[in-house]
């Protein structure tokens, strides 16, 4: 017999059965239902989706081997980083909104990247983790036609400067993906309009950190605009 998850245990609800799952032999002791009544859960589109972008990322995540990558995963999987959105009300402004965009990122940027001699660690870490900053600050309210979001950030130490530190506390990075991650909003960063010099030599030097300001200014305009692009969150 095909073994059918407890409607209950699906949803998380702690007081559902543990009897249910194994072929539906016991009997529900939240839903009182008889054996073989339980409901089999159903994923929708947007699931099954969500359950494929996760599996994307922890396959490109694979390829950081570096000394502390094992510690930041652990981290990140104490985060909202599958169901963050990637902003409150512009792009990707829905639950797995940063998820997508930071994938999105990764695809437009990997080839230019690995022909300009950038091996596949380097891409997956500037690329994959260039919004960490964006975790955990995003809160989700529900309003009439969906949902909304406000923003609370505990750790405000701006954008890329702040990705780069939480990096750090669990995994090194060289000091070409530190400039890239730190300056990947490019000239919408805040800092930018004070210190143009330390932009420009950056990009001067640095094909890395132009790759990335180029993937994620087209992630967000030109892919995540279906959704509402705007480079501000």
């Amino acid at each position: 017999m095909e073994e059918v998850m407890c409607i209950h245990q699906y949803f998380n609800d702690k007081t559902g059965c543990d009897g249910c799952a194994m072929g539906m032999i016991a009997s529900c002791q939240t839903c009182q239902k008889l054996p073989g009544t339980c409901y089999k859960p159903v994923k929708t589109e947007d699931e099954e989706r969500q359950r494929e972008q996760e599996e994307n990322f922890m396959m490109i995540y694979h390829d950081i081997e570096r000394p502390g990558a094992a510690e930041l995963l652990k981290w990140l999987q104490t985060t909202d980083i599958f169901t963050a959105p990637a902003s409150t009300k512009f792009h990707g402004a829905y639950p797995g909104g940063l998820l997508d965009h930071i994938l999105t990122v990764y695809y437009r940027m990997f080839p230019e990247a690995q022909q300009a001699g950038y091996d596949t660690e380097t891409i997956a870490v500037v690329a994959l983790l260039h919004d960490v900053c964006k975790l955990n600050v995003y809160k989700a309210a529900a309003k009439e036609g969906g949902l909304s979001y406000g923003y609370h950030d505990d750790f405000p130490l701006g954008h890329g400067e702040k990705s780069v530190v939480l990096i750090l506390k669990h995994m090194e990075l060289t000091v070409e993906e530190m400039l890239a991650i730190n300056w990947h909003m490019g000239a919408f960063d805040s800092r930018a309009s004070t210190d143009k010099r330390s932009l420009n030599d950056v990009f001067n030097r640095h094909k890395l950190a132009v790759l990335l300001h180029i993937a994620d200014m087209q992630a967000t305009f030109l892919d995540d605009c279906r959704k509402g692009g705007h480079i501000n969150g």
